[in-house]
C-alpha cells in the first residue's frame, strides 16, 4: 500500500502527461521536469467547485493538481511545476 499524496511528502516524476507545461526555476540551474526527478509536494490544488461547499463534493484523489518542487544537491530550485496524480508516487 503506498503513501497518501500529500503536502512535504517527496515525490518521483514517474510520466509527463504535458512535457511543455508552465515550470519555473532559479537561473543558472532551471530546467523543465523529467521522467525520475524527486521533488517534494509543497501545495494541492483543487477544482474549484470541490472547496466551496466540502461536505456537498467528495474531493477526488484525480481531480488535484499537486505543486512539485524539484531542487538541486545545493539547495538551489530546478524547478516549480504542477502535476496530476497520476504523473507522480510518493517515495
Amino acid at each position: 500500500m503506498s503513501k497518501p499524496l500529500d503536502e512535504d511528502i517527496a515525490v518521483r516524476v514517474i510520466r509527463l502527461r504535458l512535457p511543455d507545461r508552465w515550470w519555473n526555476g532559479e537561473e543558472g540551474v532551471e530546467r523543465p521536469p523529467l521522467v525520475g526527478d524527486i521533488g517534494v509536494i509543497v501545495h494541492i490544488s483543487w477544482p474549484k467547485n470541490s472547496g466551496l461547499f466540502p461536505h456537498m463534493f467528495r474531493r477526488k484523489k484525480s481531480s488535484a493538481h499537486y505543486v512539485v518542487e524539484c531542487a538541486n544537491e545545493n539547495g538551489k530550485l530546478i524547478y516549480v511545476a504542477d502535476f496530476a496524480a497520476d504523473e507522480i508516487e510518493p517515495l
